[in-house]
């Protein structure tokens, strides 16, 4: 029972990091800083300052967007020659069962198709 517990557990952080991350790129994407908050929070800084700052804001998003979606090209290009393989779990968890785990394809694989060695 501790274990089933343990399991749904860790569904429940897992689950809540993804709408975390999911949730920081929306905000990311969209973020302004709202007239309000010009007007309180940023009263020392000037119209030049808060320009300069959205600009740097923005290069790094997109900076960061840009990097996520290689490393998502290089994750579904391993998913393609990737397949399932049968791993033997620690038996004092989960008993004898076997579970499957996607595995991706390996390292020298993935250099070898890129042409890296």
């Amino acid at each position: 029972m501790r274990d089933f517990l343990r399991g749904k557990e860790m569904k429940k952080l897992i689950l809540l990091f993804i709408i975390l991350f999911c949730s920081s790129i929306c905000f990311s994407k969209t973020y302004e800083i709202p007239e309000s908050w010009k007007k309180d929070h940023f009263l020392r800084l000037t119209r030049q300052d808060l320009d300069l700052e959205l600009e740097e804001n923005y290069i790094r998003n997109r900076l960061s967007i840009n990097i996520m979606e290689q490393s998502h090209r290089h994750i579904m290009h391993s998913l393609e020659r990737g397949h399932w393989r049968k791993m033997t779990m620690s038996r004092r968890r989960y008993g004898r069962r076997r579970y499957y785990r996607y595995r991706g394809c390996s390292l020298n694989e993935y250099a070898r198709m890129r042409g890296i060695r």
